[in-house]
Order: structure tokens, then C-alpha cells, then sequence
């Protein structure tokens, strides 16, 4: 496994080699928020007490059945990131208590370490269970037959293969989650990555061409093709460039968990690098064409490269960007392609004049070839419906009295299917708001606050759901040992998995009914006039406490 994954890597390389020289390089991270405070002290070590509140509410405006929650969801918990040591892994600990008012209803207990998930609930039997995460993205094949796995594998499966890319995911996808929290490190070195690549690129141009626009700008189109072998050793020397280079690689280890780094970043290794570039699937020429005018900005762009996924077949990665036209923003468009599907990604970025950023476009899989995305009935067709988005964002920096430092954001998702796509009926449309709220004193180990309300809701669904979080920064705390021996989940089989089945069905029914009930409404037999006034939500309160310190520097 581990093998592969050097693999995959000088593959992910390779496709930073190849779009280093068309894509934006990564510009350097401002000074964080106070969400980037938030996190700094969560992976300095500083626990975190909050509340979650969900509820469902009935949508007057539109018909059919709807689940309601007659008593908020009330969720007290608290998390801690426990540092590694010489001896352990680090890990994530969360304790969750569902409440009825002051009164306790049950409890969970999670722990992840080394992408094993442990967990214990009441809903789950009186067992201590693991779940190990790499165990989903294996294929049928390594599958016990009979185990919660084997059932589980298919459904993963379905869903990587749409790709096209379903081994290169299957490998990539747990690293480049963890990447997402560590950026600011990233940045710098992929900058200088970039930069080199731009340069490197220049020496596999094939031909210019002058053209005028209608309007007599002048526009050059620039054409490049890069051969595999060309890629594979440019990638070597990228690689040569990083495990020579201290800075870098302290960059690069400060982004993984400690077993990898030692892995990927250790320069003994360099051999074993070379080997699997070598052995990388490039199935032939990376092409690029570029047209820019008289100032240098580009106005087209199109990337095309060819490889081969074990699993996936032969994968083309497309990539192309038009510039827009008169004040219109530039149109993009990511495309991935096997012989049985083509999957891609359009969208433009513009921001509007009230700093509101705003991401809009399409989603699409086409089949293209026999056979479907998944087993289904005889004669029962089974697509993916094309869908269209809009994605806006606005944030802001105030101070309050009391050098209180203050960071909000506000996201708006609409999805809906694409109106001039095959089926514009194939869903009801959905809008995900979010408004979020963080706030500390300027002092590094003054605590920080988090204050988020998700609302899923559309004009014509039957149900809206509300999620409130609220909480903050605390001193750390010692976690309790837990178990060594724990019952594997996905290795139940036969009567061991009816038994946990029936357990959950039957605590967790009780549990649910306990807070949700079903009701059913139809709008059309209500009067045009009539509405119902909304009750008035009631904010959790907040534990009345000292305001906690977090122990551990956050690196301001």
C-alpha cells in the first residue's frame, strides 16, 4: 500500500508539472482570521467545548411529508487534538452528550488515530468498536465476503469509478483531505514549483501563431507538446530539487502526519522515487496550447493529458479556460474522460461590487459507453442528473470594544438541475446557507469562539433544517485510555451484524422518536393570504464560565 501511494504521488507530481505552466500559481496566505486562530489552537493542542442544535421545521409554502422535530436536538460535546509523541500517532477525540434540556438521553464517544475510527454508544450494543477508513476505498475483490464491508465496498466503488479516475482517488483522496488543513506550509513551495515550471515549459514550445481579432487586437496562440519521457524526468528533478532542498521539505512534512513525511520526505529514498516515475502510466504526449495578447493575458488555454488508471482504463485530464467576453468573467472547464463516461466541471468566478465572490456553473456526467454506473433493475435507466450551481461568499474583519477581534462569513449554495440539460425536473432545487461567526481578544491564548448556522431549505421542498453550533477554545485535557482489544465493525458478518442491526434500529428508533415526528402538509387547500408566523428560535445558552485559556502557542 504504501508502495503505491509513492506512486500516486510522483503521479500528482507529474500533474503539477503538467498544469504548473497554464494555472495560477498559489499566491502566498495572508495573515490568518480568527477562524485561522481557531484552528492554529486546535492543532496547538487547546480542547474545544460547544453545543449543536438541529431542527426540522414543516415549509408551509409547499406540499407533502415532512419530518418535524417536536424538541430541538440538543448536543453538548467536546473535542481535543491530542499532539503525537515518540510513542503514538495523533489523534482526534470527541465525547457527545444528546440532552433533553438539562437531562442526559444518551451518549458517544469517538477517537480517530491512524484512520482508524473507535467509537462506543449506547446505540450501538455496550461494545467498544473500530472502523478502519482505508478498509471503504478497497476494492470488492479484497473483501471478506458476507462482512459490512463487502456490502459497503459496491456503493464506494459506483462512486469513484464516475470519476474515471477511481485508483488515483482511491490512494489520493485521505492525504489530500489532510492537506486541506495544513496550506499555509504548502503555499511558499508550491509557489516555487510553479515558477520553475513556467520556465521548464518554454523549452518544448512547437510553433506561434499571429492572428487579429475582429476589433485588430493581435493575439498570439502558442502550442507545446511534452512527451512522457520528458514529464518523467522533469518530475525527477523536481523531486531531486525537494529532498535536497531542508526548507522545503520541513514545508512539506509540517503537511502530513508524521509516518508519511518520514516516508515520501526522506532523501534515502530518492531511488525508490526514481523508479516509480519511471514507472508512471503516461499514456502519451501532454499537450498545451496558449493564446495571450499584445499585454501578456491569456485568452484561451487548453491542456490535454493522457494516462491510464488501473481501475478507470485510459483517463484523459482535460483542462480549458476562454477568456470572457467584454466584462463577462472566464469561463473554465475541467473534463475528465475514460471510454465509458466523461465527467466535467464548468464555471465562472467573478466578484461583485459589494466583495461578495461568487463561483457559477455546471456539473455533468455523460455515459458514453455500454455499460452503466452501477447494477440496477432490468429495463430501469440510471443517470446522474446534470446540475447547475452558484456558489457566493462574503467575509469581513471588525473590532468590538473590548479588543474583541471579530471574522464573519457567509456562504449561499443553490443547487438545481441544469435548465438546459437533459432533465430540468430531475430534483427539486435546494439553497445551503451558512453564516458563520468568529471572534477572540488580539493575546495569542486568549480563547476563540465559534458561532455557525447552517439553514437547508428550498421554496418547494417539504422541509427545512436548521443547524446552530455555538462554542469555543479551552484549557487541554488528559483523554482517558481506551480499549486495546475493540470488535472490528466492517468484519461483522451473519448473526454478529442482525444482532448490531437490530440494536441500532431499535435504540435508535426510540431515541428518534423521542424528538421527530412526521406530518404532511399541502399547500394548495391553504388560502393565498394565510401564513403561519415563525416561533422565535431560542439561542442555547452558553456555559457560564471563566473564559478558558488555551495553553498551547498558536504560532501568531
Amino acid at each position: 500500500m504504501k508502495r503505491n501511494l509513492v506512486r500516486l504521488i510522483c503521479a500528482a507530481l507529474a500533474l503539477v508539472l503538467c498544469l504548473g505552466a497554464s494555472l495560477p500559481a498559489f499566491a502566498a496566505q495572508p495573515e490568518y482570521t480568527m477562524a485561522g486562530k481557531l484552528l492554529k489552537q486546535l492543532w496547538a493542542g487547546s480542547g474545544f467545548s460547544g453545543t449543536l442544535e438541529v431542527e426540522l421545521a414543516a415549509n408551509p409554502a409547499a406540499s407533502g411529508d415532512a419530518w418535524v422535530t417536536d424538541r430541538p436536538f440538543l448536543i453538548n460535546w467536546d473535542y481535543i487534538y491530542v499532539r503525537p509523541t515518540d510513542t503514538a500517532d495523533a489523534q482526534h477525540r470527541v465525547n457527545a452528550t444528546l440532552m433533553n434540556g438539562e437531562t442526559p438521553v444518551s451518549q458517544a464517544h469517538f477517537r480517530l488515530q491512524d484512520g482508524v475510527v473507535s467509537l462506543s454508544s449506547p446505540l450501538l450494543g455496550d461494545n467498544w468498536w473500530k472502523l478502519e477508513l482505508n478498509r471503504l476505498l478497497q476494492t470488492a475483490a479484497e473483501s471478506e465476503q458476507g462482512t459490512l464491508a463487502a456490502q459497503l465496498t459496491p456503493g464506494v466503488e459506483d462512486a469513484l469509478k464516475v470519476t474515471g479516475m477511481p485508483s488515483v482517488l482511491r490512494l489520493l483522496l485521505p492525504q489530500l483531505l489532510y492537506w486541506q488543513d495544513h496550506q499555509d506550509s504548502l503555499a511558499a513551495v508550491l509557489e516555487q514549483m510553479m515558477l520553475r515550471m513556467d520556465l521548464w515549459i518554454e523549452g518544448y514550445r512547437q510553433d506561434a501563431a499571429l492572428e487579429r481579432t475582429e476589433d485588430g487586437n493581435a493575439l498570439v496562440t502558442v502550442s507545446y507538446r511534452v512527451s512522457p519521457a520528458s514529464i518523467k524526468a522533469q518530475a525527477k528533478q523536481m523531486v531531486l530539487d525537494i529532498l535536497t532542498h531542508e526548507e522545503d521539505r520541513a514545508a512539506l512534512a509540517a503537511a502530513m502526519d508524521g509516518e508519511l513525511a518520514a516516508l515520501l520526505l526522506n532523501p534515502a529514498y530518492q531511488p525508490y522515487y526514481f523508479a516509480a516515475i519511471d514507472q508512471l502510466p503516461l499514456t502519451g504526449d501532454l499537450t498545451l496550447r496558449r493564446t495571450v495578447d499584445m499585454q501578456g493575458q491569456t485568452a484561451a488555454l487548453h491542456l490535454s493529458m493522457p494516462f491510464y488508471d488501473p481501475q478507470g482504463g485510459n483517463v484523459t485530464l482535460k483542462y480549458d479556460r476562454e477568456r470572457g467576453v467584454g466584462d463577462l468573467p472566464d469561463n473554465n472547464t475541467i473534463t475528465v474522460e475514460n471510454q465509458l463516461r466523461s465527467m466535467s466541471l464548468s464555471y465562472l468566478t467573478y466578484r461583485s461590487l459589494t466583495d461578495v465572490t461568487v463561483w457559477q456553473g455546471t456539473f455533468k456526467v455523460t455515459d458514453t459507453g455500454a455499460e452503466a454506473f452501477a447494477v440496477q433493475p432490468e429495463g430501469e435507466e440510471k443517470y446522474l442528473p446534470e446540475v447547475a450551481f452558484t456558489l457566493s461568499q462574503q467575509t469581513g474583519e471588525t473590532r468590538e470594544e473590548g479588543d474583541i477581534n471579530v471574522y464573519t462569513v457567509n456562504l449561499q449554495l443553490q443547487l438545481e438541475p441544469d435548465p438546459n440539460g437533459a432533465d430540468p425536473d430531475a430534483f427539486l432545487p435546494v439553497q445551503m446557507q451558512l453564516n458563520g461567526r468568529f471572534s477572540s481578544r488580539t493575546p495569542q491564548t486568549s480563547s476563540t469562539k465559534a458561532d455557525l448556522t447552517l439553514t437547508v431549505s428550498g421554496e418547494e421542498r417539504p422541509q427545512t433544517a436548521t443547524v446552530h453550533f455555538v462554542g469555543e477554545t479551552r484549557r487541554q485535557w488528559a483523554v482517558e485510555e481506551l480499549p486495546a482489544e475493540m470488535t472490528d465493525l466492517l468484519s461483522l458478518s451473519g448473526a454478529g451484524l442482525e444482532d448490531l442491526l437490530a440494536t441500532l434500529l431499535t435504540e435508535g428508533g426510540e431515541t428518534l422518536g423521542f424528538f421527530v415526528s412526521n406530518t404532511h402538509s399541502e399547500a394548495a387547500a391553504q388560502p393565498a393570504d394565510e401564513t403561519r408566523p415563525e416561533p422565535e428560535a431560542e439561542q442555547p445558552a452558553e456555559a457560564a464560565q471563566p473564559e478558558p485559556e488555551a495553553q498551547q502557542p498558536t504560532g501568531e
